[in-house]
């Protein structure tokens, strides 16, 4: 009897004793992998669900998304390169047998901030309003010349009020006409080229203008001097009034331009040319694909442009998306009969975009550089040009999962049409008309290798993600199967000790039975 308790006892003794400290382990084992395997295989799930959730709200414009910050003072590098057409024989422009010709003078670089002001956040539509505050910096490391260079060109003043008079009655056309050549006219002029951007320079028309009530019909600026960028440099006013979508409702929206100086459309194109469509420039929606048009609002133009997309391309080793302004981007109804409306009753051969209405009446129009693209009549008028698809093509290269800009060539030239007017003296004996060119510019960014560090890391995000399931779900299987295997080693032990006891306990019984019978068989 108290061989059998000593037995059990014993047996019981081991199995709570390394047998209670391997069910721990155990216990610690199956915890620990079913946590695993839970999270990994909830990881896998949902990682979409989870990377779209926290991306998009970063993406989004909200007071503390990553993308506000960098919206509202761009960290990308940027400038601004500007190339002028010195005309060099002016002499000759009545000479029906000589061609204008022009040589390119340039670049002119500036550098360019950028920096969004009067932020109104508009949370009842989930849109955001502002205006842009931009300085430009001259850069002469960079350039080829200086801003004392002068340059001969086009005498923007006195052509457009020739041209705004054009169809007024004869009385005002020879008012117009004693004007200019009171104030001694010419239909070249030549100043420097700080004088033609930043500077300005005075002239005696935007005076008389400034100061005829006669002229009430005519959208006057209220300069005081003539350059192409004069006022602007510093100035919240120039570019307009903004209202932009911020992704926060529908990030499929993101970036796209509401309404510009308050409305949604602009005054300058009749019909759907005159309609908002679009990027407001930077911002742009993500999840694109190469079947995309992209579309955005170029304020110096006053309208929208489209641009295709033509090759996928790497920058600062990251994957994109290159789209282009091709043929159609600038067309008036040449190519596509939709487009007439951007003739704005100047309908003039493809690849020149009408801008007079939005450039205060001024005979305007724009093209690509070297009038890339263009009908070739514009280049056989005169002579200088040489288009080149890789230095003057309009292209916006993005990254297509979160359509986050890599590289930007804005590239547009400004042409002046001259046309013959028996009225007005300097235009008497011109060609019947002729798109002369006269400035073009380019303006660069593109990302550089810190912000393409965090870009690349996000990218591989999904990677990291999917190997983290992995190895948490994995991770979690060993946990189990190492908990099965403690078990079923520990239940192996328990089975040999009870069997080595047993046998232990069935041995001391036999000898002590064999030790009591012995001394009966001696006394008998």
């Amino acid at each position: 009897m108290d061989s059998d308790e000593d037995s059990g006892g014993l047996a019981g003794r081991v199995d709570r004793g390394p047998g209670g400290v391997r069910s721990a382990k155990e216990r610690a084992l199956l915890w620990v992998g079913g946590v695993s395997l839970a999270l990994g295989l909830c990881l896998a799930v949902f990682w979409t669900q989870l990377l779209t959730l926290v991306v998009h709200s970063e993406l989004q414009l909200s007071p503390r998304s990553t993308s506000f910050r960098v919206w509202r003072t761009t960290p990308v590098p940027l400038h601004i390169d500007f190339y002028f057409w010195n005309w060099t024989n002016p002499q000759e422009v009545e000479d029906p047998l000589k061609k204008p010709h022009f040589e390119q003078m340039g670049p002119y670089r500036f550098k360019e901030t950028k920096e969004k002001v009067n932020i109104t956040w508009n949370a009842n539509n989930g849109t955001i309003s502002f205006r842009q505050l931009r300085r430009w910096y001259f850069d002469a490391e960079f350039s080829n010349g200086t801003l004392a260079d002068n340059v001969t060109t086009l005498n923007v003043v006195a052509l457009t009020a020739a041209h705004v008079v054009r169809d007024w009655s004869f009385l005002m056309r020879r008012s117009v006409a004693l004007a200019l050549r009171s104030t001694n006219q010419a239909i070249n002029i030549t100043r420097t080229v700080g004088q033609f951007l930043f500077e300005g320079f005075e002239d005696p028309l935007i005076t008389i203008a400034s100061k005829v009530p006669g002229l009430a019909g005519i959208d006057i600026p209220s300069f005081d001097k003539f350059g192409w960028f004069y006022m602007r440099n510093g100035s919240t006013e120039y570019d307009g009034h903004f209202n932009m979508d911020t992704g926060v409702l529908d990030v499929g929206h993101l970036g796209e331009l509401r309404r510009w100086n308050y409305n949604n459309f602009t005054p300058f194109y009749d019909n759907q040319c005159g309609e908002l469509r679009g990027s407001a420039g930077e911002l742009f929606p993500p999840g694109r694909g190469t079947g995309d048009r992209i579309s955005l609002f170029a304020p110096d133009l006053c309208r929208s442009v489209s641009l295709d997309y033509v090759q996928r391309m790497h920058e600062a080793g990251v994957d994109g998306l290159r789209y282009e302004g091709g043929p159609l981007m600038l067309d008036n109804g040449q190519l596509d009969g939709d487009n007439e409306c951007f003739c704005g009753g100047e309908c003039v051969a493809g690849g020149v975009a009408n801008v007079s209405a939005c450039r205060y009446g001024a005979p305007a129009f724009v093209s690509f550089p070297h009038f890339h693209q263009a009908d070739a009549a514009y280049r056989h008028a005169v002579s200088g040009m040489a288009p080149s698809a890789d230095r003057h093509a309009f292209y916006i290269a993005l990254e297509p999962t979160y359509g986050i800009p890599l590289d930007v060539a804005a590239r547009f030239q400004i042409n002046l049409l001259v046309q013959k007017n028996r009225d007005i003296y300097m235009l008497a004996k011109v060609p019947e008309r002729t798109m002369f060119p006269v400035i073009w510019f380019e303006q660069r960014a593109a990302i550089t290798p810190e912000l393409a560090r965090p870009l690349r890391l996000l990218l591989h995000l999904p990677a990291m993600l999917l190997g983290t399931a992995a190895a948490l779900v994995l991770g979690g299987v060993g946990c189990v199967a190492a908990a099965l295997m403690l078990r079923s080693h520990r239940r192996r032990l328990r089975a040999d000790t009870l069997a080595l006891v047993a046998s232990v306990v069935a041995k001391s019984a036999s000898i002590a039975h064999g030790a009591v019978a012995a001394p009966a068989g001696k006394h008998r």
